[in-house]
């Protein structure tokens, strides 16, 4: 999926939609790599911090509205931390697979988690390949 057609049903669904790209993704990178990047247990409490910070939202009492934003920066947590193991899985099926390295900016995966880790897996099979051709020249 291209990453703006990511971003494009990420504000649709109003964000349901990256907890489903997740649960596939994560799938298809365990099963295609043989990494564990992160337990079902580990996606289960992402759904359930997005749902809990959407009902506690709307609340107008101040401890409510509170317990709400602790549970979303919990979520972004749990976000930052999936986006940096997938990223090291992706980097090793890289330098294992196809013996090279695969560089990816730990900033952008800091600032756009699951876009940044999208755009990567749409991008690997090219610098892959852009990488044996450099070394082909080389030789």
């Amino acid at each position: 999926m291209k990453t703006w057609q990511l971003l494009l049903l990420t504000l649709v669904t109003v964000g349901i939609y990256n907890l489903v790209w997740i649960f596939t993704t994560t799938n298809k990178i365990q099963r295609h790599t043989g990494i564990k990047v992160v337990g079902q247990p580990f996606l289960l409490v992402m759904s359930v911090c997005f749902a809990w910070a959407g009902v506690f939202s709307e609340s107008s009492y101040f401890l409510v509205a509170l317990l709400s934003l602790a549970i979303s920066l919990s979520l972004l947590t749990l976000y930052e931390v999936w986006a940096f193991k997938v990223r090291k899985a992706l980097q090793e099926v890289a330098l294992v697979e196809h013996q090279q390295v695969y560089k990816m900016n730990v900033i952008y995966t800091f600032l756009f988690t699951l876009y940044y880790i999208n755009y990567c897996i749409n991008d690997l099979p090219k610098q892959l390949e852009k990488q044996k051709a450099d070394i082909n020249a080389s030789l």
